[in-house]
């Protein structure tokens, strides 16, 4: 919302104009410019101007899965946190259904490897799992596969989601938005996910 100047006056100095006025005196109380604080134009400069996070995890090139993979990047591509709030990998993607185009794909359920609707977009959650780690930011909901996650840089780095539970969640405890950036390389075979935001520290 572009900024604009305001009228206002300085409430210490009329409180104690009050305090000293005599019974029936008239106060004349000038009104200011207030200029804003913030802009438009130096909030722009300081929004999403940082990397706070950024990880990549090679996929098996199986185009049902790749499909999957690109499909839920895109729901979440460039999606906005505020501070404050709590980004859910399952509201923001949404049900994995046929009508959005997903496919069968090989899900991990009861020990074994068996195929699903939508299967695969656990990697996107872990990737941006990964980068909210290195973001420093507050993780509130998040699960590990019963098997080791071959694509996540260190092991215990994954998080399964699935519609309606398991659900991966984090909250955004910075000062500033954050922008949630996810793309599927397929030259490099990669789930790309970089989290944006204004690095203070």
């Amino acid at each position: 919302t572009p900024e604009k100047e305001g009228y206002g006056f300085d409430l210490k100095k009329v409180q104690e104009q009050v305090d000293e006025a005599q019974e029936g005196q008239v106060l004349k109380i000038p009104f200011e410019v207030l200029t804003p604080k913030v802009t438009a134009e130096s909030l722009e400069k300081d929004l999403f101007r940082d990397v706070l996070g950024q990880c990549s995890t090679d996929y098996s090139d199986i185009p049902s899965r790749t499909n999957n993979l690109i499909l839920a990047c895109e729901a979440i591509d460039g999606y906005i946190v505020k501070p404050g709030e709590i980004f859910s990998f399952n509201d923001v993607v949404g049900e994995r259904t046929a009508e959005k185009g997903y496919q069968d794909a090989l899900i991990y359920s009861g020990g074994l490897s068996v195929p699903a609707l939508g299967g695969g977009v656990c990697q996107v959650a872990s990737t941006i799992y990964c980068c909210t780690l290195y973001a420093d930011l507050e993780i509130v909901e998040r699960y590990c596969h019963e098997f080791v996650a071959y694509y996540v840089p260190h092991w215990g780095m994954d998080a399964t989601v699935s519609w309606g539970w398991p659900d991966f969640k984090f909250r955004n405890d910075a000062e500033y938005p954050v922008q949630i950036h996810a793309w599927v390389d397929e030259d490099t075979n990669e789930c790309c996910v970089q989290i944006l935001g204004t690095d203070v520290g």
